[in-house]
């Protein structure tokens, strides 16, 4: 899926960003537009309410025979006297929903992003175009035991069958069935293109497990307040701008996250990578009716610290820690992080960057980063080296073993799965690549010039 961006301060210039990369990276200076670009992407896969509300209205007409001048529509009418046929997701059928999105986007969608980012839009700034990619992407199955049709849609592949039991009749009833047949696939592919389980975890996290109850209580007790007081009259009632939050949407949906969400527990391997990257775990007490959550760092001896008195680093973690807990599904997990790096010593950057990259290499799982980390950028452009390697048939293990480097050369990835974006400040750049690897360019502009002040110096020293 292709997120086009054709005016949506600050960036101004038509730029395309496509979201069907396992593992995407944003760059750039400050307030170029990644925060706020990643938090319109939280809000596209999250608009699921929305969604269903549009869908419903979409479907009722498709099933009437509305908008299925189509070559799928008579193809399936043909085969309807079959027990069992196979349709292929054509460029038709992705050009037909790519319109169908477009038209999704409209003045009442644009009213919930404004809301999810508390600014004001009036036109439409954005647009999304599908691909056979995403449609790879999509499973689903669609049975009952009082249909006579039942569908099914496997991952990395553009057929979908269909199983008829027997439908006899001729004409009306027929062609009835066409309808609700084309429009259960037409709704399922749509369905699917928004199908991620997407996280969004702010920069600003490091302090979120900490006073989160604090944040949330008071928040609850000062909207409590403005009722009461509206009730006495003293506030006038349409003067809700007094309800809204103070923070985006995302950041609201982690402090409902860490209130309503940490009963269940999904035990992964990458809840065992990330326990040792913090070198410990998250105690979580959870008081029963009587409170929210405390947390506390647990060290490898079995001593417990609250949280106030771990380091930075535990802190950081501590939120990306609770999502491979107890936030990620078995599959289509979306993750976005703004700048992981914070806080992080460079070798624990490293080994979040390595077990990032592995969870977005399973499970149809997708990764994206915002960064301002030179260290990090300089290590997945080696990962790409690697995957370029790989695909020309190179024994990495042998290569890393004989040069006694520390690289993680299980992860599953190639280089076309991976997506780098440059900000510039009025538009969105991709990075391209070569044999050779990926040029950050601009990026590594600060450190370039740090270098060469210092070989101007130490040049300027051996003289004296």
């Amino acid at each position: 899926m292709k997120l086009i961006i054709e005016n949506f301060p600050p960036i101004t210039k038509r730029s395309e960003i496509d979201l069907s990369k396992k593992f995407t990276v944003f760059v750039g200076d400050n307030n170029a537009g990644k925060t706020y670009v990643s938090e319109l992407i939280w809000g596209i896969y999250n608009a699921k309410e929305y969604l269903d509300d549009y869908l419903d209205n979409f479907y009722m007409s498709l099933v009437q025979g509305e908008c299925l001048n189509l070559k799928y529509f008579n193809y399936v009418k043909s085969n309807m006297n079959k027990k069992k046929f196979t349709l292929e997701i054509t460029d038709e059928i992705i050009d037909y929903i790519s319109d169908i999105i477009y038209n999704f986007i409209d003045n009442q969608f644009m009213e919930y992003i404004s809301n999810i980012l508390e600014e004001d839009f009036v036109d439409k700034t954005f647009k999304i175009k599908v691909s056979k990619q995403d449609f790879k992407n999509i499973i689903f199955q669609h049975a009952s035991p009082h249909s006579p049709l039942s569908i099914e849609k496997k991952i990395n592949s553009l057929e979908i069958i269909v199983n008829i039991k027997e439908i006899k009749e001729k004409g009306e009833v027929k062609e009835f069935f066409t309808n609700i047949l084309v429009s259960i696939i037409i709704e399922n592919l749509i369905r699917g293109v928004f199908q991620n389980n997407l996280t969004f975890l702010p920069a600003s996290r490091t302090f979120f497990a900490q006073f989160y109850k604090y944040i949330y209580t008071l928040e609850k007790d000062y909207k409590d307040k403005l009722i009461k007081n509206i009730k006495r009259g003293n506030i006038n009632p349409q003067n809700i701008n007094s309800f809204e939050s103070s923070y985006t949407k995302p950041t609201e949906d982690i402090f409902n996250k860490i209130v309503f969400e940490l009963d269940k527990v999904n035990k992964n391997k990458f809840l065992d990578e990330i326990e040792k990257i913090i070198e410990g775990k998250i105690d979580i007490n959870i008081p029963e009716n009587i409170g929210m959550s405390e947390f506390k760092y647990e060290m490898k001896n079995g001593e417990k610290l609250p949280l106030h008195l771990s380091s930075s680093m535990v802190n950081q973690l501590t939120l990306i820690y609770l999502y491979f807990k107890h936030w990620i599904k078995d599959e289509n997990n979306f993750l976005i992080i703004d700048e992981p790096e914070i806080n992080l010593h460079p070798k624990k950057v490293i080994e979040l960057l390595e077990l990032l990259l592995k969870f977005s290499s399973e499970n149809s799982n997708k990764v994206l980063l915002t960064t301002h980390s030179p260290l990090m950028a300089e290590a997945l452009i080696n990962y790409i080296l690697m995957f370029n390697l790989k695909e020309n048939n190179e024994d990495i293990e042998k290569l890393l073993n004989e040069n006694n480097l520390n690289m993680d050369s299980s992860i599953d990835l190639k280089r076309e799965d991976i997506g780098i974006y440059y900000f510039n400040g009025d538009s969105i750049v991709e990075y391209e690549s070569d044999e050779f690897g990926l040029h950050f360019g601009t990026f590594t502009k600060v450190k370039d010039e740090i270098n060469k002040i210092k070989g101007l110096f130490i040049e300027k020293l051996d003289e004296d």
